[in-house]
């Protein structure tokens, strides 16, 4: 599997719904369970999160993880630790 791993602090501003809307197309090509798009909303104050969430309700590739602390490298080490795991 492959995991694309987006964090995501008020990104409302700047299009996530686009990016969101291109990815979910563009993967939603290929075979269930070899993709999977991981978000993490990280401490918005804007409405990153509702969008995600209304993505996350139509592509079950697509998950939702919510932290509290806004720093986009820790969320990038501590995913990739976990997608290592799998591995």
């Amino acid at each position: 599997m492959i995991t694309i791993i987006i964090p995501a602090y008020n990104e409302e501003k700047r299009r996530i719904d686009l990016t969101l809307q291109d990815y979910c197309t563009y993967f939603s090509r290929f075979p269930r369970g070899e993709i999977e798009i991981l978000v993490v909303v990280n401490g918005s104050t804007d409405n990153t999160l509702g969008i995600v969430k209304r993505f996350a309700k139509h592509y079950s590739f697509l998950r939702l993880q919510l932290k509290m602390r806004p720093q986009a490298p820790w969320v990038i080490q501590r995913h990739l630790r976990e997608v290592m795991q799998i591995i």
